[in-house]
């Protein structure tokens, strides 16, 4: 993840913040930090996040 230019994600089905991480080569923890709002227990498909 480039933490300068992050890139705004829309949750898909089947999306989970551990495959995000994966997909995008960071962490599930720096996902979170830098969507402060974000439940990670409740991701909603149509929702963005900043990855």
């Amino acid at each position: 993840m480039n933490e300068m230019n992050p890139i705004l994600y829309t949750i898909r089905p089947g999306d989970t913040l551990y495959n995000l991480a994966m997909q995008y080569g960071t962490t599930v923890q720096s996902i979170i930090d830098t969507n402060i709002a974000l439940n990670p227990y409740n991701l909603r498909v149509g929702q963005q996040i900043y990855i």
